[in-house]
Parts: C-alpha cells; structure tokens; sequence
C-alpha cells in the first residue's frame, strides 16, 4: 500500500518534517524515561497542541495585528483562546530510566 501520492513527492518531507517535530520534543522531555501508557498518552497530546498552535502565518510584535494564523484556527473555528500546556518537563524528568527500573 502506498501513501505518497506519485505526482506529490514533496509529501515524504513533510510528513519527515511532522515526524520530527513530534520526536524532538519528545526525545528533550523523555530522555529514557519509562511511562506508563496514560502519561504517554497526555505528553503526545500536550506536544499535539503546542504543534496546532504554531503560528503558519507572518507574526507581528504590533498589538494592532490581528493574531497569526494557526492549524488550531483551522480544526477549532472559534476557540482562539486555548491556552498552552503548563511546563511538563518537570512532571517527568525526575522518574527513573528504564535501566534504574531493571536494577
């Protein structure tokens, strides 16, 4: 089965692009962390939502401007007001590694 359209070739670095925007933070918050499949769960949605709010249009520091154009505006319509996550890092770099777990 293939997903890439054959007369859209530029669509295996987007998706690469996707992909690595989702393993860079989790690599910087995880390290070698062990979760539990509810904690994973929240960190994938957490990082999901950080994702949805980058900004896809030109960003101003003029208040007269109107806000950056944004995937959540496109999957949302009307909730410009969702809020970040808190800072999760701190939840999950203090458990122990995977290799503290076998010892």
């Amino acid at each position: 089965m293939q997903f890439i359209a054959p007369h859209a070739p530029w669509w295996v670095s987007f998706y690469e692009r996707l992909t690595r925007r989702i393993k860079e933070p989790l690599r910087k918050i995880l390290d070698r962390v062990y979760l539990s499949f509810a904690e994973m769960t929240t960190i994938l949605a957490e990082i999901e939502l950080v994702l949805n709010h980058r900004p896809l249009t030109y960003t101003s520091n003029d208040l007269n401007e109107p806000l950056p154009l944004t995937p959540a505006h496109f999957m949302f319509p009307g909730q410009e007001n969702l809020s970040y996550p808190v800072h999760f890092e701190d939840n999950f770099c203090n458990e122990p590694t995977i290799k503290e777990n076998l010892s």
